[in-house]
């Protein structure tokens, strides 16, 4: 059993969730203060951020299942290669 198998079996779906929102919130402030104020300090809690929301997408996967996760990813992924095929000048 993977820790995060562990966390969402202690913890349950709701608490998980909620810290999943909450460290996505937490990392879009980061990327704002690092866009407002480039330095080491602010690189540092992009950084920090990241790994929380990378170890949260595994509860997502456990929760809502790997596959269509990954299904919904390779569409994204499809989307955004279409619109470099084309040129297109909008966000990911």
């Amino acid at each position: 059993m993977t820790i995060q198998e562990r966390a969402l079996a202690h913890y349950g779906e709701t608490r998980q969730l909620l810290k999943c929102a909450e460290e996505a919130a937490e990392l879009a402030a980061a990327i704002n203060r690092y866009l407002a104020n480039p330095c080491d300090e602010t690189e540092g809690s992009v950084i920090e951020e990241s790994a929380d929301v990378e170890n949260c997408a595994e509860y997502l996967r456990l929760i809502f299942g790997r596959f269509a996760i990954g299904m919904a990813k390779d569409v994204k992924l499809m989307r955004l290669e279409e619109n470099l095929n084309n040129n297109i000048n909008c966000g990911a």
